[in-house]
């Protein structure tokens, strides 16, 4: 997975101003940023950062002298462009977002961490009708919680990682990493809320299902059976790669002084080599320490 829509995901979690700096834009990301300018959810005139701390020590604070700009820590010169930054229009992008998925709208946001995107109507306006929500990473209010409860039908968005259970929702969620792709195309929501096959991992054979298909099995007892087995027990929930690889080694008595985010990623290349090709389909990495998520459902696979 690319890191564009991953950085998205973050920056919608953040908290108020939500902006990047020109270490976003030199970085690889830089492409992904310039896009969201173009599509008018990132600012194209930078601002001066309010609180800027150094970029080469993190200590200090810059200060002008004589026309240019030093760390009041350690002294080193900082580049004034590196003061620099562009905000991040949430509402934008949910305007973007809701025009993608086709939602009769507009979106609103019901409080700090609940937007409402719209209603979807079944691509053809003659549908099951579907209202679109999209949580973020902050405590609910009881509107907000009351909002989100009130509809029979309603699809859940979220960042990378699923909001708190105590949400008291039951319905379908879908993290932004499947909904927006790399490219900044968004699937349409027929597609996505189609009638999927469910995930399933069968202990007592190493086998992983999709539906009523077979994709393969790991030997049973092997590492990879407990790597697959602890990933289905927090089935559609990343698990951190420390978890995953203290797991494996307890459950299979070895040992291995790799470091976890490669051990988990060497696991997985060999599932995908020797036992279930299609194993990446299944399996979503978010490149930032969180581990693996095992989808719960899985579809054309």
């Amino acid at each position: 997975m690319g890191r564009g829509v991953d950085l998205l995901a973050g920056l919608l979690d953040e908290g108020d101003p939500v902006c990047v700096g020109r270490e976003d834009f030199d970085g690889g990301e830089g492409g992904a940023l310039r896009a969201w300018q173009r599509l008018g959810f990132l600012g194209t005139v930078p601002f001066a950062h309010p609180a800027p701390t150094c970029p080469r020590c993190g200590n200090g604070a810059p200060y002008r002298v004589r026309g240019r700009y030093l760390c009041n820590h350690c002294r080193e010169p900082v580049d004034p462009g590196e003061l620099l930054l562009w905000a991040f229009d949430r509402g934008a992008f949910f305007r973007w977002l809701a025009a993608g998925l086709r939602l009769r709208g507009p979106p609103r946001a019901v409080d700090p961490g609940l937007w409402q995107l719209g209603t979807w109507e079944g691509g053809d306006g003659g549908g099951d009708r579907c209202e679109v929500f999209y949580r973020l990473r902050r405590p609910l209010t009881e509107a907000g919680r009351g909002r989100l409860l009130a509809y029979r039908n309603a699809l859940r968005l979220h960042g990378r990682l699923p909001p708190p259970a105590a949400d008291g929702f039951r319905g379908r969620s879908l993290s932004l990493l499947d909904v927006v792709r790399e490219d900044l195309s968004v699937p349409d929501l027929n597609a996505l809320l189609r009638p999927r096959g469910d995930v399933r991992f069968e202990p007592h054979s190493g086998a992983l299902w999709v539906g009523g298909t077979c994709l393969g099995e790991v030997p049973v007892w092997s590492k990879e059976y407990f790597f697959l087995a602890r990933l289905a027990a927090d089935l559609d929930h990343f698990v951190p790669y420390r978890d995953l690889k203290r797991h494996v080694l307890r459950a299979s008595g070895g040992a291995d002084e790799t470091e976890e985010a490669t051990f988990c990623q060497k696991l997985k290349n060999r599932i995908k080599a020797r036992f279930i090709p299609r194993i990446d389909r299944l399996l979503v990495t978010t490149n930032k320490g969180d581990g693996y998520r095992l989808r719960g459902h899985g579809e054309g696979v």
